[in-house]
């Protein structure tokens, strides 16, 4: 029989129809009805085991970590859909009608290893076919990062710690196209110093630490110092009781076999070989012939990069024979912190990049600010000279925590300029700060996760979703803050320039927009996430009256009103405290900004107003 040949619209329709049932969506719930399980080991649902030893103790965590990541699979699953997620600790079960939710080992049984791997085993894969999703990893930390990738393209968000920080889409019916992904993240390691557990670990936070604080004079024990007096460093013409002589190889041997000793005890990844903070270092004829004589223009020294390369290159050389997978960080930092001149650069070790007498508060890019081109110069040398590098940029403007500062610009510049020259460690030094720059501390992570992504993008997005009917308003605010921070040609790091770039011009237009933002607020959240915004600001203000009562004479009451200040920031640490809000740390009960306050004005204040009640 003879057929007629189908329409072309009938055919394509046909064809669309045929790819749409062979692909098709596996649907998770339905219309607020569940219709899948989450099946998992029994072994990662066990409860915490306390006291594990050293050498188990990484395996624990990320045990524990993905147990927590299961948890949040059925709780976010549910936030969403209305409809309770079962976990089932045990083997996976097929139900008629159900969706088998796989994860960790019962998913590598069934799917096979994930087809990507990554450093410290952080490649992960997401399977979606029908009936069955398998969410797996080369470890228990990176099937925590499958899970948290299905639950990212489904639209969740944390912003910002604290359970109003979350943004969760509402939706009856969840479904997940088929897909079979193997992915890594972008970097080795992504963290902040302050956000609890439950945000590092749902915006994929960790990896391999790498260790680069100041440490490497405590390597050498006092009775060795004693017996040794040649491997002290001379400063001021007399040894010194801390620093050492880096270009005496038995330092070098020394430190190498104290690590030798510690890692045939306790295997670690990473190794500080960092000096103690400060800038007395050797003045020994030794020491000085081992440096480049290259000059660092912000510290006004010579760069003693070549110098400490001497001893970092012979530590791991010594170590590396024994453990060649160990790394050793490095710090990049003060009168180091530009690349080396002469020596090599030893494959294990990370130079952990500390620009902190680079402009604080300016893009890398405008070419006005003083050292700018110097600071690119030295990112993209250190990235050609070592394997690959960290970076430990400051997300707060040292000395003077407390003004309200997204670093929207800076980072969406720094960021991906550090990431692009071969910076595999995230590592930025933070504090509790997210009423000021929430912006930048998502940014940079986000963006240590997949460098792909646009800054711009990712901004915006965090505004529409945090902000609600608020988004429009709170995006002027803050990018009228951000464009006061880098449109003034301030570069000191202290509040004494604040009058420059803070006038009570530019800080009234930010309190109407301010304003403006708590009028546009249509529920009890947004008003609570607005409301942090506008604490901060206010705290900002009674700071710069301060600022501006003292510069023109108005003593009086200086005193009481800082008084004031130091106890309303207190209040406030406590009252956002889950937040990880206005610098209030363990260490700090007062917080950070208090703290420094106390130290760098409320003596000025408290003299001023004893002039003005007593002088005349």
């Amino acid at each position: 029989m003879n057929r007629k040949p189908l329409p072309r619209l009938l055919l394509l329709a046909f064809f669309l129809s045929f790819a749409s049932a062979v692909m098709a969506d596996v649907v998770l719930v339905e219309d607020g009805r569940a219709r899948a399980k989450i099946f998992v080991s029994p072994a990662v649902m066990a409860v915490d085991q306390p006291g594990a030893k050293t050498s188990i103790s990484e395996m624990e965590k990320q045990r524990e970590r993905l147990r927590d990541s299961v948890k949040d699979l059925a709780l976010y699953l549910e936030k969403i859909s209305g409809a309770p997620i079962a976990i089932v600790a045990g083997p996976p079960v097929k139900e008629e009608g159900l969706v088998q939710v796989i994860v960790g080992e019962e998913a590598v049984k069934a799917f096979g290893a994930p087809g990507k791997t990554a450093p410290f085993k952080q490649g992960f894969r997401v399977v979606v076919k029908p009936g069955t999703v398998g969410l797996l990893g080369e470890s228990d930390l990176a099937t925590s990062y499958a899970i948290y990738e299905v639950l990212d393209r489904l639209g969740c968000r944390w912003y910002m710690p604290g359970e109003w920080g979350e943004v969760i889409p509402k939706t009856k019916t969840i479904a997940l196209p088929e897909m079979d992904l193997s992915s890594a993240p972008g970097t080795i390691y992504r963290g902040i110093w302050y956000a609890d557990d439950d945000y590092k670990r749902r915006n994929r936070h960790g990896g391999l630490l790498l260790h680069a604080g100041h440490a490497l004079e405590g390597y050498i024990s006092d009775a060795q110092r004693k017996e040794h007096p040649e491997w002290l460093a001379e400063v001021g013409g007399k040894p010194h009781k801390r620093r050492l002589k880096w270009s005496n190889p038995a330092v070098a041997d020394a430190i190498g076999d104290y690590w030798l000793e510690r890692l045939a005890k306790s295997p670690v990844d990473s190794i500080s070989l960092s000096p103690d903070d400060g800038i007395d270092f050797d003045e020994s004829k030794e020491d000085k012939a081992i440096d480049a004589g290259d000059f660092d223009t912000t510290s006004q020294s010579v760069s003693l990069t070549d110098r400490q390369l001497v001893i970092s290159n012979r530590v791991a050389a010594r170590i590396g024979a024994q453990y060649p997978n160990v790394l050793y960080g490095m710090l990049a930092y003060g009168p180091s912190t530009r690349p080396p001149v002469r020596e090599k650069v030893h494959p294990n070790i990370v130079p952990q990049i500390a620009p902190i007498t680079y402009s604080r508060a300016h893009p890398m890019t405008m070419d006005e600010v003083p050292d700018n081109k110097e600071l690119r110069a030295l990112i993209e040398g250190w990235g050609k000279a070592a394997k690959m590098t960290s970076i430990y940029y400051y997300a707060w403007f040292l000395a003077e925590p407390s003004a309200p500062n997204p670093m929207i610009k800076k980072w969406s510049i720094d960021v991906p300029f550090v990431l692009k020259n071969n910076c595999q460690f995230w590592q930025p030094e933070t504090t509790a700060n997210f009423e000021t720059s929430m912006h930048a501390l998502y940014l940079g992570c986000r963006l240590a996760w997949n460098p792909e992504l646009k800054p711009a993008n990712i901004i915006a997005e965090l505004n529409t979703g945090f902000y609600g009917h608020a988004a429009k308003e709170m995006t002027t605010y803050w990018d009228y803050i951000d464009d006061v921070w880098v449109g003034t040609p301030d570069y000191s790091g202290c509040g004494f320039g604040y009058m420059k770039r803070w006038t009570p011009e530019r800080l009234a237009r930010a309190r109407q927009m301010m304003n403006e933002a708590m009028a546009a607020c249509a529920t009890p959240l947004e008003v609570q996430r607005v409301r942090i915004a506008d604490e901060s600001l206010e705290l900002f203000e009674l700071f710069m009256k301060l600022r501006h009562d003292q510069a023109e004479g108005r003593w009086t009451t200086v005193a009481a009103e800082a008084d004031q200040w130091r106890k309303r920031i207190s209040y406030l640490g406590t009252k956002y405290k889950d937040q990880s809000a206005f610098t209030l740390m363990r260490w700090s009960p007062h917080t950070l900004s208090g703290s420094y306050f106390a130290q760098f004005y409320q003596q000025s204040y408290d003299e001023e107003s004893r002039v003005a009640k007593e002088f005349t």
